[in-house]
């Protein structure tokens, strides 16, 4: 994946209506792109745990360029409830 950030904020989850919970990932205004390619998902890491926390698809592909920097609107995560 060529886009690397540093550590974003992300809210407290919140309850869903129809169940389960929600958190909402901060906008990124300063990303870094660190690798030139076709960037197609977004990924959220716990970097000193070695954890991938959640990933997801992005609405549409984007081509990046190392050395350049990219913004993604903030979004929300749902989080469904336990069967």
């Amino acid at each position: 994946m060529p886009l690397v950030t540093p550590l974003r904020l992300v809210s407290l989850p919140l309850l869903i209506v129809l169940g389960g919970r929600k958190v909402t990932v901060s906008a990124i205004t300063n990303g870094s792109v660190t690798g030139t390619g076709t960037a197609t998902h977004y990924a959220i890491l716990d970097t000193v745990n070695s954890r991938l926390l959640a990933t997801g698809s992005l609405t549409s592909s984007q081509a990046v360029t190392s050395g350049n920097t990219f913004t993604l609107s903030a979004f929300d995560i749902g989080i469904p409830d336990p069967v």
